[in-house]
């Protein structure tokens, strides 16, 4: 029989993806991007395959069917050896295309030239016959017009129901939590119209007005000492916090669920206490907390940020 390797803090390789609409933003995280300087990123998919400890190399769906109910905790029987979210960091060089998904998502904005916008929904205000108009004309400043624009700043948070068009304006860089489903219904991508694409399905898809989001983006705030923690959107499938803990500062990690830190500035340590070796983490990494890690301890070498994002329909201790 072989022997499991404990299991400790996950640490993965993103995977990128160059767009001609991407940028270098993510460099600001401490990122080694990889290629040429001339290359432009759009996306990066966070949770692909382990690169540090024991488990190095292995996509996450490998380790999820080893280690199962250890790894996943209740979540292990929910979601059939799949991770039920989907995390990446997108960098919008340029206005992106207005887009429609079926799932729920929520952007974390982690930077944001001044003036920077996003897109969310269609404007009240206008018609079916107008939004698709305006579409079909090519028309840059009537599909503005037609949507909801949301100016943003570093340290926001938007909730994205499904069946609202979205884009992401220029400049602005964000960390996406979302869902799987079916790829994206492309409405208006900012250049020549398309006759061929599918627009009349995307419209039936999306929801005009857009649905009022205010409950999922009911913020709160606890403070500590040396912790404090901003509840920044809750919904069924995902619930997004964001964490800030001193330096020299050291805490029991309470899960009985996985938790994902997508880490935005600072750096420490977790002590598994599982008999795995000490993980160190820094600004721009992504980690998976396995749901079992004993007595596990986070201990601070300096100020940091990280968001936090676990799952409301299994109980946890929030961390604070």
């Amino acid at each position: 029989m072989v022997d499991t390797p404990p299991l400790y803090p996950l640490q993965f390789d993103p995977v990128y993806t160059s767009r001609d609409w991407g940028g270098r933003g993510l460099e600001a995280l401490g990122r080694q991007l990889p290629g040429d300087k001339s290359v432009r990123y759009g996306e990066s998919l966070e949770l692909g395959s382990v690169n540090n400890g024991s488990l190095a190399g292995r996509p996450l769906d490998h380790v999820i069917e080893q280690y199962g109910k250890t790894l996943m905790g209740d979540l292990e029987s929910t979601y059939s050896g799949k991770f039920p979210l989907l995390v990446q960091f997108i960098d919008a060089g340029t206005r992106c295309a207005v887009n429609v998904q079926k799932t729920h998502r929520a952007w974390y904005i982690v930077s944001a030239k001044p003036g920077a916008v996003i897109y969310k929904g269609f404007n009240p205000q206008r018609t079916l016959h107008e939004i698709r108009h305006a579409i079909e004309s090519n028309d840059f400043d009537k599909v503005e017009q037609c949507l909801v624009v949301t100016p943003v700043k570093p340290g926001d948070c938007h909730f994205l129901h499904g069946a609202t068009c979205n884009a992401l304006g220029a400049g602005v860089v964000v960390a996406q939590i979302a869902m799987p489903g079916e790829g994206p219904l492309e409405l208006f991508g900012w250049g020549q119209y398309d006759p061929s694409s599918d627009i009349e399905h995307a419209l039936e898809l999306a929801m005009l007005p857009p649905p009022d989001v205010h409950q999922f983006e009911n913020r709160s705030h606890i403070a500590g000492m040396f912790t404090t923690v901003t509840r920044l959107v809750t919904c069924d499938q995902f619930q997004i916090e964001k964490i800030r803990m001193s330096e020299g500062y050291s805490q029991e990690i309470p899960y009985n669920q996985p938790a994902i830190w997508i880490v935005l500035a600072g750096r420490g340590t977790i002590d598994p206490a599982t008999g795995a070796e000490t993980v160190v983490f820094k600004c721009g990494q992504t980690m998976l907390i396995p749901a079992e890690l004993g007595q596990a301890t986070v201990s601070l070498d300096e100020d940091t940020i990280w968001l936090e994002i676990t799952f409301p329909q299994v109980s946890a201790t929030p961390l604070a």
